[in-house]
């Protein structure tokens, strides 16, 4: 449904937010251990014909898809630690501006209608 109201719950959208900054210290550390992992059993192939073609097909997709994974828990980090704590205090300075200006435009008012009724 549409309407023509904004609203936050901050204390939600900070709930939600560490939420996802917990989550996202979780997948990091998963990513940490698959790369251990990884790097534990690295080589367990052999190294005969079929061993040196699983690795050549293997090794890079698996060097970039640790790579992926670790940009990618990076930027969720940031964005959870950094970039929602900024929209959720944007949003409250902003909702602050915007009723200083109304309170301001409602005192002007009183005192306009105070004036005009002389």
């Amino acid at each position: 449904m549409a309407t023509d109201e904004v609203y936050l719950n901050v204390p939600e959208a900070e709930r939600v937010t560490k939420g996802l900054a917990d989550g996202v210290d979780n997948l990091g550390n998963a990513i940490d251990e698959l790369k251990a992992a990884l790097q534990r059993d690295h080589g367990c192939w052999s190294d005969d014909k079929i061993g040196k073609g699983f690795e050549s097909s293997y090794l890079q997709g698996a060097t970039d898809t640790q790579d992926g994974l670790t940009k990618l828990a990076k930027s969720l980090k940031e964005f959870a630690d950094e970039g929602l704590p900024a929209v959720i205090k944007n949003v409250e300075d902003l909702d602050s501006q915007y009723g200083e200006a109304v309170d301001s435009y409602g005192d002007a008012l009183s005192d306009y209608q105070r004036h005009s009724e002389r």
